[in-house]
């Protein structure tokens, strides 16, 4: 559509259901190159006059039932976060009935969560705090942006002192794909350089100068296809320097030991992907930096559970129809978080 729109006053009218904060649309939103007019079921007249004003719209009594099957009220200390919304006066005390002829108690006044993705782009018109397969909340990175502005005003953009980062590089694997390393001390992330072509001999000289510049613990290489002689000739060219460079085949086996309460992991990427994911989940230290790729990356991928019960998160080939372009920082992102032991020296005495 948009190879028609090539005239000075053209425009495009889009509607959608906002589900989830990635692809075309939510770019032209994100970067300001979109009016947008969101339609709440709050401000439709069928819903704030309950009766229909215009049939064949939505409705009060659906709008109602909504709030009681996809929502709940807030419980113990639980906090008004952005999975929340608060009841609008005309529906308090408004009773409903579910599909199956039970009727529900009148509606109390409050905060109600959310609990069904669908009632955020249903019924408010918003996107959902988390959609319903989302791997990473939109809440989680949030709280790791304004983490990370808040460390940088205070420090400013240096890295935490005493910590040694663990560098994880994601290697192109077609011409248009970019070399992408990326360093973590502990919480602190930063892209540190992108580099296009697939010259394994140029990736790893390149490699090599960010690992010694940085005094990096471990280097974490992507070793799948082309990219499977960078951490060996790391290794090799830097022997002397006490280099640790260690090659992931993101597409081999997942670590035995490790699994989440929902499943084991199919491969060892979803395993990254999902070590990523708890590490923005529960750990008040982690930071993002203000890398609008990097975070649509993040946002875009999703999991399932496979007939076998393992968990898979969304492939590459899929992100990359996503977001027409290669996850490269996200992936360098993931390989800082591949397991590694320290294998233990003993020394026998005869």
């Amino acid at each position: 559509i948009e190879g028609c729109m090539s005239g000075g006053m053209s425009r495009l009218l889009i509607l959608f259901n906002p589900k989830m904060r990635s692809g075309s649309v939510y770019h032209r939103e994100a970067e300001g190159r979109a009016n947008i007019v969101q339609l709440s079921a709050f401000n439709h007249p069928n819903v704030r006059r309950g009766r229909n004003v215009i049939p064949g719209a939505v409705d009060r009594e659906t709008t109602v039932r909504r709030i009681n099957e996809w929502t709940r009220p807030l419980v113990g200390g639980e906090r008004d976060d952005a999975s929340c919304f608060e009841v609008p006066d005309f529906l308090v005390g408004v009773v409903a009935q579910s599909p199956s002829g039970l009727q529900y108690d009148p509606l109390p006044a409050g905060i109600r969560k959310v609990v069904e993705p669908a009632f955020s782009y249903m019924v408010l018109g918003d996107y959902p705090a988390q959609a319903a397969a989302q791997l990473i909340s939109q809440s989680w990175i949030d709280r790791a942006r304004t983490r990370y502005d808040l460390y940088v005003a205070k420090y400013g953009d240096r890295p935490p002192a005493g910590i040694k980062p663990k560098l994880g590089v994601d290697i192109a694997e077609l011409g248009v794909d970019a070399n992408v390393a990326c360093l973590r001390w502990g919480g602190f992330v930063r892209i540190d350089d992108m580099w296009n072509g697939v010259d394994t001999d140029v990736s790893t000289l390149r490699t090599l100068q960010i690992y010694r510049d940085n005094d990096c613990d471990l280097a974490f290489i992507d070793g799948t296809g082309v990219g499977s002689s960078v951490a060996p000739a790391m290794a090799r060219m830097g022997r002397r320097d006490g280099v640790r460079a260690i090659s992931i085949k993101l597409a081999g086996r997942p670590t035995p030991f490790i699994k989440d309460e929902i499943g084991e992991f199919y491969q060892l990427r979803d395993q990254l992907w999902w070590g990523l994911r708890e590490w923005l989940r529960t750990d008040e230290t982690s930071m993002l930096p203000k890398d609008p790729y990097l975070l649509d990356e993040l946002r875009a991928v999703q999991y399932e559970k496979l007939l076998s019960g393992k968990i898979r998160v969304t492939t590459k080939p899929k992100m990359r129809e996503l977001l027409k372009r290669s996850p490269d920082r996200a992936d360098a992102l993931t390989l800082t978080f591949a397991p590694y032991e320290r294998p233990k020296i003993i020394k026998l005495s005869f």
